[in-house]
């Protein structure tokens, strides 16, 4: 895959469903309905999501609505494996800058990387009932005299202020 902008609107088309992307059958009634996409259409949705694009760019470029491509995300489960498929790939690539990051002692990647990846939250577990998350919750509400923030945390250096008294 290439770094190029992906084009947002299928050629020649103010809205018209791309029938290269698109497949789209008869009911019994005569009306159409999307029922999936083509082998085109599956890449370049898995394209699309590992480059980072939302769900209604990519149906604005398959010149379809929104409802159509949920439509067919839950009928065709190609669809929805090539959309998860490059979701994967974008975290991957993703988690490996983040990882290098940390990895060169980056204090806020770190705190990203166990936010992101751990499930920490700076106000609790994102899941109380998951064993396997985190169950510390620190939470120190401010103004404290500086007692009281030595018996919770340690001993912590004087800030400049507190030096000119």
């Amino acid at each position: 895959m290439s770094n190029e902008t992906l084009p947002l609107a299928p050629p020649n088309s103010a809205r018209r469903c791309d029938l290269s992307v698109v497949v789209m059958e008869s009911t019994p009634t005569g009306a159409l309905t999307y029922t999936g996409l083509t082998p085109k259409g599956l890449e370049l949705a898995r394209e699309f999501s590992s480059k980072g694009y939302t769900h209604a760019a990519f149906a604005a470029r398959a010149g379809i609505s929104m409802k159509g491509w949920v439509a067919i995300r839950e009928r065709d489960a190609n669809a929805f494996n090539a959309w998860e498929e490059g979701r994967a790939i974008l975290d991957s690539r993703y988690t490996d800058k983040l990882n290098k990051h940390v990895d060169e002692d980056n204090l806020t990647a770190l705190l990203a990387a166990m936010k992101f990846k751990l499930g920490y939250r700076d106000t609790g577990p994102t899941d109380p009932n998951n064993g396997t998350g985190p169950t510390i919750n620190i939470q120190i509400n401010a103004p404290l005299p500086a007692t009281e923030v030595t018996s919770l945390i340690g001993e912590i250096p004087p800030l400049p202020e507190d030096q000119d008294q």
